[in-house]
C-alpha cells in the first residue's frame, strides 16, 4: 500500500474522520477501452481505468489510514483487457492513498484500481465498492506551519508572460534589442519573476517557496540616461549547480541538481517595471586578501 506526501494544487471537498461512503460504478458496456464516468487512465488508454476521489483533510496532526470495507465484481469478456497492468491485479483490488498539502490545508487523493483477480485466474471489475476513512497517530512531527503569507494565486496567473533559462548562476543581460524581439512594447518597463534553479527539499515541509517572487533589475542606460537601443538589462539568476559548506570537512560541496540542466524565469511588462538592487556601502577596513 502507498503512502507519499507531495504538494497539490486542487481545493476539494470537507472528508470528515471515521467516514464510510459506498461508491458504485457505471461502466459504459459498449465502450474500448474499458470506460466508466471520470476514470483515471495513469499510462494511457491502453491500461485499466483508475477511479480516483479527492476530499479535504480535517485530521490535523494525524495520518490518513483507508480500507476498502466490501466490495461486489462482474465478469467481463477478456478481449476488453489489455495488457498492461493485469500483473499488478490480486485477489483485493489495488488502493493508494496520498496526503497532499496546499495554502496551509491538507487534501486526501485516494485512488483504486476496480478490478480484481480470483483464486481460479478469472479477472472481474468492480460494480461497487466501500472507501472507510480514518486516522492514525502521526509516527513522527511534520513541520506544519511555515512562516509566510500564503498567495492566493501565482503572479504567473495574469497577463503575458516570456520565459528564459539560464544554465549558471552569475549576472545574466538582455539588449534592449532582445526585449523587443520578444514583442514587449516598453522595454524600460518590464520585471522579472524567479525562484532560483535550485533542487528545491524533496520534504515539503522544509524551506518556503509559495510563489516566484521579484528579482531586482539594473537598466544599464547609458549616457542619456533613457533605456533605449543599444543599452542593457542585468540581473543575477541562480543556476542548477549550488554550492554548500560542509563545516565537518572544512570544505565546499558541489550540488547539482539532478532533473535538470537550466533554471527558469519569467519576464513581462503587465507589472511594471521590477524592483532595483540595493546598494551597498563601501568597506572602509583593510583587505585581507587579495584574489
Amino acid at each position: 500500500m502507498k503512502k507519499t506526501f507531495f504538494l497539490l494544487l486542487s481545493l476539494f471537498p470537507v472528508l470528515l474522520l471515521a467516514q464510510s461512503e459506498t461508491i458504485v460504478l457505471q461502466w459504459d458496456q459498449s465502450a474500448t477501452p474499458l470506460h466508466f464516468p471520470k476514470a483515471l487512465y495513469a499510462d494511457g488508454e491502453n491500461s485499466l481505468p483508475y477511479f480516483s476521489i479527492r476530499r479535504a483533510w480535517t485530521g490535523k496532526d494525524r495520518l490518513p489510514l483507508v480500507h476498502i470495507t466490501e466490495f461486489k465484481s462482474e465478469a467481463l469478456e477478456e478481449e476488453k483487457l489489455p495488457g498492461a497492468q493485469l500483473g499488478k491485479l490480486e485477489e483485493q483490488p489495488l488502493l493508494e492513498y496520498e496526503l497532499a498539502r496546499e495554502a496551509g490545508k491538507d487534501y486526501l487523493m485516494i485512488k483504486v484500481l476496480p478490478f480484481i483477480r480470483t483464486r481460479e485466474g478469472e479477472v472481474r471489475r468492480l460494480s461497487s465498492f466501500s472507501l472507510k476513512t480514518d486516522s492514525e497517530v502521526q509516527l513522527a512531527p511534520m513541520k506544519r506551519d511555515i512562516n509566510g503569507e500564503w498567495k492566493s494565486q501565482s503572479v504567473l496567473a495574469e497577463g503575458q508572460w516570456y520565459r528564459i533559462a539560464v544554465s549558471e548562476s552569475g549576472i545574466h543581460q538582455i539588449s534592449w534589442e532582445e526585449l523587443k524581439e520578444l514583442g514587449i512594447s516598453n522595454p524600460a518597463s518590464v520585471s522579472l519573476f524567479g525562484a532560483g534553479a535550485s533542487q528545491l527539499p524533496e520534504k515539503f515541509s522544509e524551506g518556503y517557496c509559495d510563489d516566484l517572487e521579484a528579482v531586482p533589475l539594473y537598466f544599464s542606460k547609458g549616457s542619456d540616461g533613457v533605456f533605449g537601443p543599444g543599452d542593457q538589462l542585468l540581473f543575477y539568476a541562480q543556476g542548477p549547480v549550488k554550492w554548500d559548506y560542509d563545516e565537518s570537512l572544512g570544505i565546499l560541496r558541489q550540488n547539482l541538481h539532478p532533473y535538470s540542466w537550466k533554471g527558469y524565469y519569467f519576464i513581462s511588462e503587465s507589472r511594471g517595471q521590477g524592483p532595483s538592487p540595493e546598494t551597498c556601502s563601501l568597506s572602509t577596513e583593510e583587505a585581507t586578501h587579495t584574489v
